[in-house]
């Protein structure tokens, strides 16, 4: 077909037709596809991903339909490549052209070349396509005999592609420990990013690297960590995305169980992490937290308060099971919190709890007794900035009982009776404080209630109200 050389010229020659003549070219060429084969057919795909363009959908369905009726005369690479255009081109074919597409890679999977199997695994992964368990088991050996020859960006494409598909549940524990031997071979020469997208694809996997490879992966990735901090206030070109790439292996070498790292290497990364912070919605700011304590980070009780600084005014608008991990990650680090911080966090976790959430309560009430112990209970070491209350020993005790007895009070439809010594609260209706009906089935809401009625306060209290 004369448009599909024309195409695949302009492209060489690195001429772009314009919007018009592209789009006399697809309407020209459409009723055409079938007459001239696959092969004219998947250079126009190839060509239209080099020049940036999106044929219309009517064309691409032509293209598809095309393809998939003559499927037979493509080379498995050639089938790779159509394959990586629509993933391109973010077309998701119906499944029997899929189906026919990889069925013809996996007739041939020995021939298939360490390119091939790259754009294969990331076009499966970006369609969201996983092929049947009979295909895996006879292609995934193929596929691991062709790692040596790879180098960091086919294996990274297609530890991205399995990743995503998370496709370790259909290879043998022989194949996902040499995928992840593949992802530390190419370590040293991967890019951040590259480095990021491998170690990201083998946590989905399920690969546990050993001791030697968990240190390894430790040294190749403290570059990252001492780059974020070095420049992580510069603003350079592409300092944004070199950050965020080492976020992402900080929280893939903890999803892996790498080995905890020397107490250098935690230093360098407790350096890093306010710098990697900001770059990273709340969400992902969590998760960095939790990777940084599961690899054995023992920050102080002031870098705890500078962390939680951005997350605490926006608790509550965090989903509930993330919620849940920044209290287990605080509770574990065992530093007290700015009273300010924790209730906006206990707040947090009281209204998921509200809503219907199952909250375990053991980190909330463990950041209660961490931060606010009762008068002369010793603190915890590495947060003395953070001072016990004025209360006296028996106020505190008296704080716990009252609540106790009002919460059961207004359980049973009773008054809320006041609290401390100048009544602050006042005698109120229990449905207008404390709801009955409040549906606290899991979270210790007593405690919660006893540290704010202790703290006398109303807003908190308030707060608690549907």
């Amino acid at each position: 077909m004369d448009a599909a050389q024309a195409l695949w010229a302009c492209v060489r020659l690195q001429l772009h037709p314009g919007p018009r003549l592209l789009h006399q070219i697809w309407q020209a060429t459409q009723a055409q596809l079938r007459p001239a084969g696959c092969q004219p057919t998947a250079a126009m795909l190839w060509a239209a991903v080099r020049l940036g363009v999106r044929p219309p959908n009517a064309w691409m369905a032509a293209a598809v339909a095309t393809v998939a009726a003559d499927v037979a005369a493509l080379e498995p690479a050639a089938a790779c490549q159509v394959l990586w255009a629509l993933a391109r081109l973010d077309y998701r074919p119906h499944s029997e052209a899929m189906s026919a597409l990889v069925a013809r890679v996996g007739a041939d999977a020995p021939r298939l070349q360490p390119r091939g199997w790259a754009c294969l695994a990331w076009a499966l992964g970006r369609l969201a396509y996983r092929p049947p368990p009979a295909w895996w088991a006879a292609a995934s050996a193929h596929l691991v005999a062709a790692l040596p020859a790879c180098g960091e960006r086919e294996v990274c494409n297609i530890l991205w592609g399995l990743g995503r598909l998370r496709a370790g549940q259909l290879l043998s524990g022989e194949q996902v420990a040499a995928l992840g031997a593949a992802a530390v071979g190419a370590a040293e020469a991967a890019t951040p990013r590259q480095l990021a997208v491998m170690l990201s694809g083998c946590a989905a996997l399920a690969w546990r690297p050993s001791e030697r490879q968990s240190q390894q992966l430790l040294r190749r990735a403290r570059p990252l960590l001492a780059a974020a901090a070095a420049d992580g206030s510069s603003g350079a070109a592409g300092s944004e995305a070199a950050g965020r790439s080492a976020a992402v292996v900080v929280v893939a070498l903890a999803g892996l169980g790498a080995s905890a790292p020397s107490a250098s290497w935690q230093a360098d990364l407790l350096a890093a992490l306010p710098h990697l912070q900001p770059r990273l919605a709340p969400q992902q700011q969590v998760g960095l937290l939790t990777a940084a304590m599961r690899l054995g980070a023992r920050p102080s009780g002031s870098w705890v308060a500078a962390a939680v600084q951005p997350l605490a005014p926006g608790a509550g608008a965090l989903p509930p099971a993330v919620l849940q991990q920044l209290g287990q990650c605080l509770a574990a680090w065992q530093r007290p919190l700015p009273e300010q911080q924790l209730q906006a966090l206990m707040m947090a976790a009281v209204a998921a709890a509200q809503r219907g959430t199952a909250m375990e309560p053991a980190p909330w009430e463990a950041l209660v007794g961490i931060s606010l112990p009762p008068p002369g209970a010793a603190v915890a070491e590495g947060g003395p900035d953070i001072q016990a209350t004025a209360h006296d020993a028996p106020s505190w005790a008296a704080a716990e009982a009252s609540a106790s007895a009002g919460w059961q009070s207004a359980a049973e439809g009773g008054q809320l009776a006041p609290v401390g010594a100048h009544g602050l609260l006042g005698t109120c209706e229990p449905a207008a404080l404390v709801p009955p009906s409040l549906p606290l089935p899991s979270f210790n809401a007593r405690r919660a209630l006893s540290w704010l009625v202790r703290r006398q306060s109303l807003a908190g209290i308030a707060a608690l109200l549907p």
